[in-house]
């Protein structure tokens, strides 16, 4: 028998596959962890697209999900440009033709960041949900920071016993 058979992690917070907003969190403000980030050209007119995934991580509402998309277009500019500010503390480089400069580094320096969120209810017929919008950056994500360069410890006249 293996070690790892009928094993499954200890951590009851999986994380789904395809992360979708929770339909039953109600509108308020929440403290949430940034799990994925995406970006992608959309097929049906060539704009790019991006999806933050988050988890809620404190109140009666912990351990569900919420989604925030957005258009990268010029419409969405000055929504994008604090969405940006938001979650990654800066405003990465873009270009509508062709994407993210740097999108590994970009994902990895979002997910793991922590934010505040606002959801608010929207309804528009017999169709209902929620917008959720990020409204302030808490922490960074897991991308290590530049390290201080390592200092010569050793004069230039020491001599090496080899």
């Amino acid at each position: 028998m293996s070690y790892w058979e009928g094993a499954s992690s200890a951590d009851s917070n999986e994380i789904p596959e395809h992360i979708k907003t929770d339909r039953s969190v109600p509108a308020g403000f929440y403290v949430c962890e940034l799990l994925d980030f995406g970006a992608w050209p959309s097929k049906v007119d060539g704009s790019w697209n991006v999806k933050f995934a988050m988890r809620i991580v404190e109140g009666a509402q912990r351990d569900k999900f919420l989604v925030r998309w957005s258009s990268m277009t010029p419409d969405r500019r000055g929504a994008n440009f604090d969405l940006f500010t938001n979650t990654l503390g800066e405003l990465p480089a873009f270009d509508p033709d062709h994407g993210f400069a740097e999108y590994d580094s970009i994902r990895r320096r979002i997910v793991g960041g922590m934010v505040k969120v606002k959801a608010e209810s929207w309804k528009k017929g017999d169709k209902s949900g929620l917008n959720v919008y990020i409204n302030q950056r808490i922490s960074g994500g897991s991308e290590p920071q530049d390290s201080a360069p390592i200092e010569d410890t050793h004069p230039a006249d020491d001599k090496i016993p080899f």
